[in-house]
C-alpha cells in the first residue's frame, strides 16, 4: 500500500510541475512575444515612415520594466506639413537616460505610418 501511494504522489507532483511550467511558459511567451512584435513594428516605422514632429502632451508609466527601463505610454500631438495637428499615443520602452527628452512640452522627431497616421514611432 505504501509503495502505491508513493507512486501516486510522485506522478501528481510531476503533473503539477508540468502544469506550472506550461503556465509560466505561456505567460513569458505572451509578454515577450508582444514586446518583440512592438519592436519589429517600431523598426518598420523608423525605416518606412513619413518624418514628422510631435509635441509630447502626456507621459504615463505602464508599470512594466525591461532591463530596469520603464515601458511608458506617451501621448503626442503629431505635426505634419499640410495636415492639421492630431493626437496619437505611443507605448514604448524608454531608457532612463532618455526620459527627460519625452516630458510634456518637449518636441520629438516622429515617423508616421503612411497607411495609418495614428500609428507613430518616436525617435529618441
Amino acid at each position: 500500500m505504501g509503495a502505491g501511494l508513493g507512486i501516486i504522489i510522485t506522478v501528481v507532483s510531476i503533473l503539477f510541475s508540468l502544469v506550472v511550467m506550461a503556465g509560466v511558459g505561456f505567460i513569458m511567451w505572451k509578454v515577450f512575444g508582444g514586446l518583440m512584435k512592438q519592436s519589429q513594428e517600431r523598426q518598420r516605422l523608423i525605416a518606412t515612415g513619413i518624418p514628422a514632429m510631435g509635441r509630447v502632451l502626456q507621459l504615463a508609466d505602464t508599470g512594466m520594466l525591461v532591463n530596469n527601463n520603464p515601458q511608458v505610454r506617451i501621448s503626442v500631438e503629431v505635426q505634419m506639413p499640410g495636415r492639421p495637428p492630431y493626437p496619437a499615443d505611443v507605448t514604448m520602452i524608454v531608457s532612463m537616460l532618455a526620459v527627460p527628452r519625452v516630458q510634456p512640452g518637449c518636441m520629438v522627431n516622429l515617423r508616421v505610418d503612411p497607411m495609418n497616421p495614428a500609428n507613430v514611432a518616436i525617435l529618441i
